[in-house]
């Protein structure tokens, strides 16, 4: 539908409804992680934008483009855009986009190793949500990226009671998934299988049919992490293999070297590892960095921390350094 909508005004003049429009696009190509292809829409929106005085428009497709940049490494111009867009926001009493810019900034904040400051902006983002009675809907994003930051600095009673304070059982779709990983993510590292397993299981049902990074990707990674936690190692695999499969289909620099580690600490587990895999898994790594090497940026902390272990566990397993 989007794409229709951008060939049906590909060769009208510029305008707001045009902006709105290359707007959304580059949102929705985002959100699917056709990174390459949002960031030229993004581009493209703002240009529309600011020659037809459309500023609302302009700051959500500098929201876009500062999360496109600061996840694929550029991070101190990614964060000043997305500071900048929820200033154009509140300029213009946008709500919606102001609470996308909190989003969007804590989202790259946790994959930079910077929990504190998306602590800071789930903090500032939250009250306005009370006030706005829009608890419900973007107070839901704000906290459970506020857990997920809780959960990365070690405050797991802190986490659980921010996600309690919403009802999971009754949650659903995308939101029951969010929710999931930061409360299996607590149980798995205090090793409560069971309870981890317990969180997993709707969300998995969930995700079956979601294939993109955030849901798909990241909720089949979690699979991983619990088979090869119970010492299901066939089940790891078809996992990871299915989060990878997902992850190929686009430009995903924020899981796929997650599902590359796990796969090679499967093969690590295995009393007959398969070194092909692991040979195969790091030469994702490569192409991983190399992607976010043709953005102009190199990876986060979090990204960058994952492939490191991964390459030092394949080098152990294939006896010297794993290729670079």
């Amino acid at each position: 539908a989007f794409e229709r909508a951008v060939g049906l005004l590909a060769g009208r003049p510029p305008s707001p409804a045009k902006a709105a429009v290359m707007a959304r696009y580059a949102g929705f190509l985002m959100v699917r992680s056709r990174d390459r292809q949002a960031l030229a829409a993004a581009e493209a929106a703002l240009d529309l934008a600011r020659r037809t005085r459309s500023r609302r428009l302009e700051g959500h497709a500098m929201c876009t483009k500062g999360t496109l940049l600061g996840g694929h490494g550029r991070l101190a111009e990614g964060l000043q855009l997305l500071h900048d867009a929820g200033e154009i926001a509140r300029e213009a009493g946008h709500a919606e986009d102001l609470f996308r810019t909190f989003q969007n900034r804590a989202t790259v904040q946790l994959s930079a190793g910077l929990p504190d400051q998306a602590l800071a902006a789930a903090r500032e983002g939250l009250p306005l949500a009370r006030r706005m009675g829009m608890m419900l809907s973007r107070g839901v994003g704000i906290t459970q990226y506020q857990a997920e930051a809780a959960v990365m600095v070690g405050r797991w009673d802190d986490a659980l009671a921010l996600l309690d304070a919403f009802p999971y059982d009754a949650l659903e779709g995308h939101t029951l998934v969010s929710f999931a990983v930061p409360r299996f993510d607590v149980f798995l590292r205090r090793g409560d299988l069971d309870a981890a397993a317990r969180t997993l299981a709707p969300a998995i049902e969930r995700a079956a049919g979601m294939d993109d990074a955030q849901f798909g990707v990241s909720t089949r990674i979690r699979a991983a992490q619990l088979a090869l936690a119970t010492g299901h190692l066939g089940d790891a695999r078809a996992h990871i293999a299915a989060a990878l499969a997902i992850s190929d289909r686009c430009d995903d620099l924020w899981y796929a070297q997650k599902a590359c580690s796990a796969g090679i600490s499967a093969e690590a587990a295995s009393p007959v590892p398969d070194l092909g895999t692991v040979e195969a898994l790091t030469t994702r790594l490569s192409g991983i960095e190399a992607l976010a090497a043709s953005f102009g940026g190199q990876l986060l902390a979090e990204p960058a921390a994952f492939t490191a272990m991964a390459r030092a566990e394949a080098g152990e397993l294939t006896g010297g350094p794993a290729p670079e």
